[in-house]
């Protein structure tokens, strides 16, 4: 066969899911003979007697146990192998500069991969045919239906699906379920309740709120929270799109006004704006206040710290009146894994992908690394930790008002220049105007920069 006209990888697993398709149409035909239908348990054909490569950061090799197990009980006569290597770009760019990647790399750890640069030399696979595959385990249902909402924008380039973020970073305010319910505390479940408790909590000697002030992006983050909670997904992506007058929605006013309220009314630990993340989350722990705004990783940062029994528990942000996304909670989809263009077994790579995707393995995942995945309902197993499950809880409430932002990310300059207005605010140091002011110059001095690239979403 001329190389210049050998099927592509992406050829190969689209193939293999249209042969059902092709089936059907076939059999109108008595021309032609019927392709055999891909078989539901191995829908992209794998070898029996096939090698998969997978790399992981390391650190990160126990995590693909499970469904590592999954792979080899399937195809038992297989060589399937993860390498977890300490430095990842580092290990892997050269190889994918080569043309030899990985079959499957689960990109995490501080030395990442830049996927943009390897989707911008063609170096990741379109994996639509992954996300149109049988789940492994309900296979009523596809893989790309087994995943959060919200999950694969941040994997998508130009519209293609090229990374499945692994990772889902459930943002709320953290609180001790078992205090609570020794002291008949009532758990807020509007901002009208969350400052009737606040008080309460005052009034009995203990600070209701603390955060990083020394880090205020911890308070900008629930901040942003409740505005898009407040006027919808409308203003993140204004925000993200670098809008006019984006920074002055209303949104974002009814949430300035919100938590000033809690630093107007001294419902802020003393201290708080001098703290950072550590010291910050170190006083929660500690009893030195009631409720702390931060991400899910905090019971893995803080395993030390956490007392026995603290009954670790996430709260969503409470909403203000009139809501237009009540449930909504604030998700970082984080890790994501790829399956290389150049793959020299893209069947066993997807195939292993779709393992990891499965419900066994993503709850192992979240027991092992109290950590949530992007698989639907997999993090309420009995092994997972109380702060994992009420995450998945807040989680699955939120559906698609399921919040997300990237100008932080786009645009760190303009995140920092929002954080440092923020902590100001909460300082008292400005006022709801000046703050929206400040960041809209901000923005607008952005847009017209020509030296930075621009991004876009829907």
């Amino acid at each position: 066969m001329n190389p210049d006209h050998r099927p592509t990888r992406r050829a190969v697993l689209r193939q293999a899911l249209a042969s059902a398709a092709v089936l059907t149409l076939a059999g109108c035909s008595e021309d032609k003979p019927a392709p055999s239908a891909p078989d539901p348990n191995n829908p992209f054909g794998v070898g029996a007697d096939s090698v998969l490569d997978v790399a992981v950061a390391d650190g990160r090799s126990g995590d693909t146990k499970v469904p590592l197990e999954l792979y080899k009980q399937k195809f038992p006569q297989a060589t399937a192998t993860v390498v977890a290597l300490p430095q990842l770009a580092t290990a892997l760019q050269p190889r994918f500069d080569a043309g030899n990647p990985p079959d499957v790399v689960h990109n995490s750890g501080p030395d990442q991969l830049a996927l943009s640069n390897l989707v911008a030399g063609n170096g990741l696979s379109d994996l639509a045919p992954l996300l149109k595959a049988p789940s492994w385990d309900r296979p009523q249902r596809t893989v790309g239906d087994s995943l959060v909402p919200g999950t694969l924008e941040s994997g998508s380039y130009d519209g293609t699906a090229r990374a499945i973020p692994y990772v889902a970073t459930v943002h709320a305010i953290w609180y001790s379920a078992p205090l609570f319910e020794r002291r008949g505390w009532e758990v807020p479940r509007s901002w009208t309740e969350l400052i009737r408790t606040a008080i309460t909590l005052k009034a009995k000697g203990l600070a209701p709120f603390t955060f990083a002030g020394a880090h205020p992006y911890y308070i900008l983050e629930p901040i942003l929270t409740q505005a898009a909670k407040s006027g919808g997904h409308e203003v993140m992506v204004a925000l993200d799109n670098l809008e006019d007058g984006a920074w002055h929605h209303p949104g974002l006013q009814s949430a300035l006004k919100a938590f000033g309220e809690l630093s107007s009314r001294g419902l802020v630990l003393k201290g708080s704006h001098d703290l950072d993340h550590t010291a910050s989350q170190t006083r929660f722990l500690t009893g030195k206040a009631a409720f702390l705004p931060c991400g899910n990783w905090l019971e893995n940062e803080m395993a030390k710290v956490l007392p026995k029994g603290f009954g670790l528990t996430a709260l969503a942000i409470p909403p203000l009146d009139d809501a237009k996304l009540p449930n909504g909670v604030h998700v970082a989809f984080e890790q994501p894994v790829v399956l290389a263009e150049k793959a020299p077994n893209p069947a066993g790579g997807a195939e292993f992908i779709r393992a990891m995707l499965s419900a066994p393995a993503a709850s192992a995942y979240a027991a092992t690394t109290n950590t949530l995945t992007v698989v639907r309902g997999a993090y309420d197993s009995e092994q997972a930790s109380t702060a994992v499950r009420s995450a998945g809880k807040l989680l699955d409430l939120a559906g698609d008002q399921v919040i997300r932002w990237y100008f932080d990310r786009w645009y760190p300059t303009l995140a920092q220049t929002a954080a440092d207005a923020t902590g100001a605010f909460m300082a008292g140091a400005l006022t709801s105007a000046e703050w929206s002011n400040r960041l809209q110059k901000a923005a607008d001095t952005l847009k017209q920069d020509k030296s930075v690239p621009k991004y876009r979403r829907d």
